[in-house]
């Protein structure tokens, strides 16, 4: 889609391209209010990166969605960062994960909508692991006085997911792309996303009376 947009440009990054403005041809600009003044039905992307991530005991979605805080009313500038607890061999332990992520759109509800379609998809499609582990009872002494023990799920995710809309023109009308770091178990994430790609569409259809509706969903390597 991109390619046949005049107003949209790829660029290469380590998960792959990544969607973007032509310069003075993005919202706000008299270069976008010309491409879009006609503009009728939408087109809808969703592309899962296929680099997974695990988000310890706390849900993809749950995590997705804080990328608004990231975000300013036009465009995404900064960071936003999640602790969440997980277990590193036996031990229960909390990690930091940090969203960076990137976006161009006409205003704000535009940029909570893209933020609710990734949170929705980011909801969907996800595995997880139930791990064991030990805890130690320390007391004033800071001596092991017992142990615990417990269980916690760990949810893994594709740790890259952008929604893009374009017009019927083929003109680039917005698009946010959410990264999540933090330590990367690796890729196979596709092998589960590309069984709910057609639920990923109707998930996100009824956001903000359907702008998102006949999403194309995707996978990539």
């Amino acid at each position: 889609m991109c390619l046949n947009a005049v107003n949209c440009e790829l660029h290469d990054t380590e998960l792959g391209s990544e969607i973007g403005f032509v310069k003075g041809m993005e919202p706000g600009t008299e270069g976008f209010r010309k491409l879009v003044k006609r503009q009728g039905q939408t087109k809808t992307t969703v592309e899962f990166s296929d680099a997974k991530l695990e988000f310890g005991n706390t849900k993809p979605n749950d995590v997705y969605v804080f990328a608004r805080s990231a975000c300013q009313a036009t465009t995404c500038l900064n960071e936003a960062t999640v602790t969440v607890r997980t277990v590193e061999g036996i031990d229960p332990v909390e990690k930091v994960l940090t969203l960076k992520p990137s976006g161009q759109f006409s205003s704000e509800i535009d940029r909570d909508e893209f933020n609710s379609a990734i949170a929705i998809a980011a909801g969907l499609g996800y595995t997880t692991e139930t791990r064991d582990y030990i805890s130690r009872i320390v007391g004033n002494s800071a001596v092991a006085q017992g142990f615990t023990e417990g269980t916690r799920d760990i949810y893994i995710q594709s740790k890259k997911i952008n929604v893009n809309r374009f017009a019927d023109n083929g003109a680039l009308l917005g698009f946010m792309d959410v990264e999540v770091v933090a330590n990367d178990p690796g890729s196979g994430a596709c092998e589960v996303i590309n069984k709910v790609l057609s639920a990923v569409a109707g998930a996100i259809s009824g956001i903000g009376g359907g702008i998102f509706a006949g999403a194309e969903v995707l996978c990539t390597l």
